[in-house]
């Protein structure tokens, strides 16, 4: 069934967003950390051992110290490499350096714990970026318990598990580090009879405790007039009641930065908030119409995507691989990226999966007779799978992306055009035409278009 209830009102076409249910809101003057995919983030924990906040869904994220200036050197695995990105995936990689004495810095810490010591591994893929810049890394078990005391939280109990760093490699079960830029890293980690932890290091904020924003469940919905209708996350505006020159199709979060993007079909790109603007093919001639964008992990850069499977990257997006000279069965409806941005898969109406870069192919649709045709992806957090969803809400899960309901066997009053997942992977939403969602697994709803008289229908959700 359908919930009914509305989330926001409509003003000359903007949408006055739903309050922004479970986002932290930042204190005047306070850092803030933007985590994207399996990271949340809260205050110091208490104890960070085996075994006492266990998740498979999500690490653990906490400022441990705020301005504290180092009595002493501080010895740490990685610094800036001035160059990005610059990946980090063995113990050659490693430098050994430190950060001086008399340094006021900042300190988090971000660890994995999975359910029960598996035996097989529990892969938290995530992307951290921090309000001032990061001076050091501290991956490996020695050094981590050698800067407890001068960095950690004075009533945080450490695990003392030798293994309690990552274990650096290319193999199955290893972990990365990724510098993405000076403030950004994106983690790879695979955990399972221990915790895995990584401490960063920046330069000190004197605003005091540190908010973390990115995680709660949110969705925004996009008209083709440009009318945005945001629940659970800031509004931060949108092209209602401006003059398009072509139909919104999309958009997509700006992670790192309090803002969005919004991509019209002749690929014309609007940035609102802290969202900057890397590029657009609004002044190009296009051989076929721009349907839907992808952001970089660290909110600085996009890709947009035409029907013939085109790709136009901006910013810091990398350009992979495309099938703009393919001849295809079917029109590219939509594109997912993955968790460290150097990849992404294209879907066809047909369901069709086309991957570059580091994304994998799981399955497809393709050669499936579908009731209705695919009209959007998304990819699970780890970036080991993919969901599509066709029109009447029917969901295909390849990889480890999980089914956890549809509407593909519900008569939809109007067809399905979106879908989001949660960020933990363990849920998503359906988004139809009249603006109507549908909640599944651990996502909440938190509201809905549907009773409210719309200027022209949803064409899309980010």
């Amino acid at each position: 069934m359908r919930a009914a209830r509305l989330g926001s009102a409509i003003v000359m076409g903007l949408a006055i967003g739903a309050t922004a249910t479970g986002v932290a809101a930042q204190a005047a003057g306070a850092a803030a950390v933007n985590l994207c995919g399996q990271a949340q983030g809260g205050s110091p924990a208490t104890d960070v051992t085996e075994g006492v906040a266990e998740s498979n869904s999500a690490m653990h994220a906490f400022q441990e110290s705020s301005n504290v200036t180092l009595s002493g050197p501080l010895a740490v695995d990685i610094t800036q490499p001035g160059n990005y990105p610059t990946t980090y995936n063995s113990t050659a990689s490693l430098a050994t350096s430190s950060i001086p004495l008399g340094t006021a810095v900042d300190s988090y810490l971000a660890y994995s714990d999975p359910v029960g010591k598996p035996t097989a591994f529990v892969r938290y893929a995530a992307t951290l970026t921090f309000a001032t810049p990061i001076l050091g890394v501290i991956v490996q078990s020695t050094k981590l318990t050698s800067s407890d005391g001068s960095v950690g939280n004075p009533t945080t109990h450490y695990s003392t598990n030798p293994f309690r760093g990552l274990e650096l490699g290319t193999s199955p079960g290893s972990d990365s580090v990724e510098f993405l830029s000076p403030t950004t890293l994106h983690v790879d980690v695979n955990t399972n009879m221990d915790i895995d932890s990584i401490r960063v290091i920046t330069a000190g904020s004197p605003s005091g405790a540190t908010t973390f924003t990115g995680v709660s469940p949110h969705y925004t919905e996009v008209a083709p007039d440009g009318g945005l209708f945001t629940f659970g996350t800031p509004f931060y505006g949108s092209m209602g009641g401006s003059h398009l020159n072509k139909p919104m199709v999309g958009g997509s979060e700006a992670c790192g930065t309090a803002g969005y993007w919004t991509v019209a079909t002749d690929g014309g790109i609007f940035a609102f908030g802290n969202a900057g603007f890397y590029g657009s093919t609004g002044n190009i001639t296009l051989n076929k119409p721009v349907v839907g964008m992808a952001a970089t992990p660290d909110g600085k850069g996009y890709w947009l995507v035409a029907t013939d499977g085109g790709i136009f990257a901006y910013g810091d997006a990398n350009f992979y691989g495309s099938t703009g000279a393919i001849h295809l069965n079917k029109p590219i409806v939509g594109m997912a990226a993955t968790p460290d941005g150097r990849g992404y898969w294209l879907v066809a109406s047909d369901g069709g999966i086309f991957a570059y870069g580091d994304a994998n192919f799981y399955g497809s649709t393709g050669n499936i007779a579908l009731n209705k045709p695919i009209v959007g992806m998304a990819a699970a957090p780890d970036g080991q799978g993919y969901l599509l969803v066709a029109s009447d809400g029917g969901i295909f899960a390849y990889g480890d992306a999980k089914f956890l309901g549809s509407t593909g066997n519900i008569k939809l009053n109007q067809p399905i055009v979106a879908m989001k997942a949660t960020p933990d992977g363990l849920g998503y939403w359906l988004i139809a035409t009249d603006g109507g969602v549908f909640a599944y697994g651990d996502a909440p709803f938190l509201g809905s278009m549907v009773g409210t008289s719309l200027n022209q229908p949803i064409l899309g959700a980010f």
